[in-house]
């Protein structure tokens, strides 16, 4: 099968089942996501046609996709950004750090789940997904379609990726 055409086979009929409730069960143990990771990592091997030896970063390079961690990261960042711009049925409001106090400081317009400390799970959640959030470039935080929010994302991605490397 040509690269192309297997990465809309990938796209089409793997991705989707990876993907769906990614954000809830990304929460899980390391040793389940291990487990995922592994069956994403021989379909990718399987479908390009690549030796079960190959690494792994290789593979994800080959094949130009975005590897289980990294797509946790893109769908938390997509979720802060639907809260933020109003694009999600969720009750859950974002507070501004400098809502909370005036004073000038380094995190004054990092952003935080504005929730009870009762709710732990939900809590978590949101807190890890609004640091890795605030952690993005700005000039991709400051974007107003997520069309091209995601696009940046992925960009960025990749190249923290090949600098890595």
């Amino acid at each position: 099968m040509e690269y192309p055409k297997t990465k809309i086979v990938y796209n089409s009929f793997i991705l989707p089942h990876i993907t769906y409730g990614l954000v809830i069960w990304s929460q899980c143990s390391q040793q389940l996501r291990g487990r995922i990771s592994r069956a994403m990592n021989k379909a990718i091997k399987t479908m390009y046609n690549l030796d079960r030896y190959t690494r792994t970063e290789e593979v994800y390079r080959i094949a130009n996709v975005m590897n289980l961690d990294e797509l946790v990261k893109l769908d938390k960042a997509k979720f802060i950004f639907k809260l933020k711009h109003g694009m999600t049925k969720v009750n859950q409001e974002l507070t501004y750090n400098n809502d909370i106090h005036l004073y000038n400081t380094r995190r004054q317009n990092n952003i935080r789940p504005k929730t009870p400390r009762t709710e732990r799970i939900l809590r978590g959640l949101l807190n890890s997904a609004a640091t890795y959030y605030v952690s993005l470039p700005s000039i991709i935080v400051q974007q107003d379609k997520l069309g091209r929010f995601v696009a940046d994302v992925k960009e960025y991605t990749y190249s923290c990726r090949q600098s890595e490397t």
